[in-house]
């Protein structure tokens, strides 16, 4: 039996860039639409306000300290909000996706059924930690997929 491992989680820049080019492109997008200028520019002032209020959520996001993400050697899932804070119990749900450069944990913490999507990128973790994270997300979502068909 392993002890749990423990992620911690900074808050990214990637999400915030990526977040104002892919408005910056959907608002050139926007005016270069053959319509009717009114029309697009309500649809613009629509998609500003729409980015501002994201990325105020992003940067409160980012505001607040690290995550801790536990991952126990039974394949549970606990975080960690706060530094000092509870650990709140979670489970996995099945919406998994592990890739070099992008991993998406989706939880739901057992206590307040709440579903938390965790988007990391690779500057969220150190390079062996991420490395870690997704072997161990890899290995358990096999053998879910293996138990799951036996």
């Amino acid at each position: 039996m392993q002890p749990p491992q423990y992620f911690r989680l900074h808050p990214s820049r990637w999400q915030r860039r990526l977040l104002v080019l892919l408005l910056v492109l959907s608002g050139a997008l926007l005016l270069a639409y053959p319509a009717h200028v009114l029309l697009r520019l309500v649809a613009l002032v629509a998609l500003v306000l729409w980015g501002c209020r994201l990325l105020r959520r992003a940067a409160r996001g980012n505001a607040r300290e690290t995550l801790t993400l536990e991952i126990t050697d039974a394949g549970g899932f606990a975080l960690q909000c706060a530094a000092g804070g509870d650990f709140l119990a979670a489970r996995c749900l099945p919406a998994l996706t592990v890739h070099p450069w992008l991993t998406v944990l989706r939880l739901e913490l057992l206590v307040s059924r709440q579903r938390v999507s965790l988007v990391l990128t690779p500057d969220r973790l150190s390079a062996e930690e991420f490395r870690r994270l997704r072997v161990l997300l890899r290995w358990r979502r096999e053998l879910s997929v293996s138990g799951g068909a036996a």
